[in-house]
């Protein structure tokens, strides 16, 4: 220690210094606890979207895209549109894929731990991404 800094440790009151360290630990363990809690609850949805798929109806097959919709938070989620929005990264036009082919009916509540898809015929969108010349972005 600097010889300007002289502490007289005999003019310290320690219960009190003790209580103080107590009631900050228990502080910082409360808020700790109420942050954790807080982040546990929030919905966490995750969206995975693949143009891989074929529907198949008798002879009939027609390329597909599915978006899957699951929550792994611990709170329910409500969605309420029936239609999915599609963005390349750095490019302003949204692609919207409307009235997909849907298993839930909307508005829907996705509980803890489940999830749900929609389906969607492939060509239109893959006709407006070739008009903007985006058909090989892998930034969707």
């Amino acid at each position: 220690m600097p010889d300007w800094i002289q502490i007289d440790w005999s003019r310290i009151d320690w219960k009190w210094a003790g209580t103080f360290a107590l009631a900050l630990y228990g502080a910082s363990l409360a808020t700790y606890r109420e942050i954790a809690s807080r982040l546990s609850k929030r919905p966490n949805i995750k969206v995975s979207f693949s143009a891989s798929y074929m529907l198949v109806e008798g002879r009939v097959q027609t390329p597909q895209i599915r978006v899957d919709v699951s929550n792994y938070g611990e709170s329910d989620a409500t969605f309420n549109q029936t239609c999915v929005s599609l963005q390349v990264k750095g490019h302003p036009t949204f692609f919207l894929l409307w009235q997909p082919l849907v298993e839930v009916k909307f508005p829907y509540t996705l509980k803890p731990g489940v999830s749900f898809m929609l389906m969607n015929p492939k060509d239109k969108l893959t006709e407006n991404l070739k008009n903007n010349k985006l058909l090989n972005q892998k930034n969707v």
